[in-house]
């Protein structure tokens, strides 16, 4: 809408707009279209990215106990996406 108001007005009349406001209208059409690509992710995906991050923690914590390393691997395989330890 505000760009064919512009339009119009440098069409017809001769008048023209800075080009900051038109940058800024592109800028926050890129903000809304990157906050719905966010809301519209799966929760699933960031639990997965949680548990990851645990375990690469747990790791680095643990880089000089390889018993410890190999333990806290297994117990990750172990879980399944919920989180709930496979029996």
């Amino acid at each position: 809408m505000q760009m064919t108001a512009v339009g119009y007005l440098n069409g017809y009349h001769g008048y023209s707009i800075p080009v900051l406001p038109v940058l800024i209208l592109f800028g926050a059409i890129g903000i809304g279209i990157i906050k719905v690509k966010s809301i519209l992710e799966k929760a699933e995906d960031k639990a997965k990215f949680e548990r990851v991050g645990t375990l690469a923690s747990s790791i680095i914590k643990n880089r000089d106990d390889a018993a410890a390393v190999i333990a806290e691997l297994g117990k990750y395989l172990k879980e399944d996406s919920d989180g709930n330890t496979n029996n």
